[in-house]
């Protein structure tokens, strides 16, 4: 998970990390420096702004933020002493939560929280896979592929991972009733690109890309051949009825189709 810290200050920048641990890896922005280019590029999942009274100029950034990558949680880290007004105006133009230095050390929860709701990341669980299952090579590929899906360009990297034959896990996936595995790989990148759809500062070129295409042609047929609509349509419906009411309507079973 992407965490982009905005501040001036790298002693603030290394106290999240330290709070936050290993499991993040870190973009670090001056707040004069352009935050949607590194939205586009680097795929955060959260922003974290240092607050030293520059309120205002803090302000107009997230506002513009807000209208192009709304689902992007943003926190705002603020001085013990910051005037109340303050707090509530970053509430009322869509910062999600608001810390005082005095509480940092809640920052993890409230990243973890932030992120599950709101990140683009794909799960398992999306698709009704188990936590495990009675074989090994079935358990080590699929948590390879929802751990590393945006970085694994074939099924001949997850066979090798767990040094089988391409056609031996075609089998060990066949024989628990489930998709094959490059279908699987497909769904999870499909899957994120439909989820940074709602993020109307991101082109569909952008989006393929930070979903681990790496043709667009290839992102393309597949999706015609996986939903009823097309890019461009599934992106409005999702604008305007959210990524629950999408799947109300697509049928999210469609997915697991054989």
């Amino acid at each position: 998970m992407k965490i982009a810290t905005v501040s001036e200050s790298k002693a603030f920048e290394q106290k999240v990390s330290t709070l936050l641990g290993e499991n993040f890896s870190y973009k670090s922005i001056n707040p004069n420096d352009t935050i949607e280019n590194a939205l586009r590029r680097d795929n955060i999942d959260c922003v974290i702004f240092e607050i030293q009274y520059q309120v205002q100029l803090i302000s107009s950034i997230i506002e513009n933020l807000k209208q192009k990558f709304p689902v992007v949680p943003h926190v705002c880290i603020t001085p013990n002493d910051i005037d109340f007004d303050v707090i509530r105006r970053f509430g009322v133009i869509g910062v999600e939560r608001v810390l005082s230095l005095s509480r940092l050390a809640m920052l993890k929860r409230v990243i973890n929280d932030l992120i599950i709701d709101n990140c683009s990341k794909v799960y398992r669980y999306e698709f009704g896979l188990k936590d495990e299952y009675p074989s090994k090579i079935l358990n080590q590929t699929i948590y390879k592929i929802e751990e590393e899906y945006l970085n694994i360009l074939n099924t001949s990297e997850l066979a090798q991972y767990v040094e089988v034959t391409d056609s031996t896990l075609s089998r060990e996936f066949k024989k628990y009733d489930l998709i094959s595995p490059k279908r699987l790989l497909l769904y999870f990148k499909v899957s994120h690109a439909l989820k940074l759809m709602r993020n109307q500062g991101l082109s569909m070129k952008e989006i393929i890309h930070l979903s681990g295409f790496t043709s667009e042609k290839r992102f393309y047929d597949f999706f015609a051949k996986l939903l009823p609509y097309s890019p461009g349509e599934c992106r409005k419906l999702i604008l305007v009825k959210g990524m629950n009411g999408f799947w109300c309507e697509v049928g999210k079973t469609i997915l697991m189709t054989q």
